[in-house]
């Protein structure tokens, strides 16, 4: 079954990575290591509002990881 969502999903990869990013469905963010933004997609900008990523980071959880890398 591998091989044949292989093939569905290499036909249509760039379609596929499009409705991710552009999707108003599905908040989607990149953030380095150090909290800084680095992609988030029109529906992550609207929750964002301009408010600092540290509002939606687990903060708890962004201090144990970044203490460990």
């Amino acid at each position: 079954m591998g091989n044949v969502t292989d093939i569905l999903f290499s036909e249509w990869l760039e379609e596929l990575k499009a409705l991710i990013a552009e999707t108003n469905s599905l908040c989607l963010a990149l953030f380095k290591a150090d909290g800084t933004l680095v992609f988030a997609n029109s529906a992550m900008l609207l929750l964002l509002k301009g408010n600092s990523a540290n509002n939606i980071l687990n903060l708890s959880f962004y201090h144990s990881f970044s203490a460990t890398h």
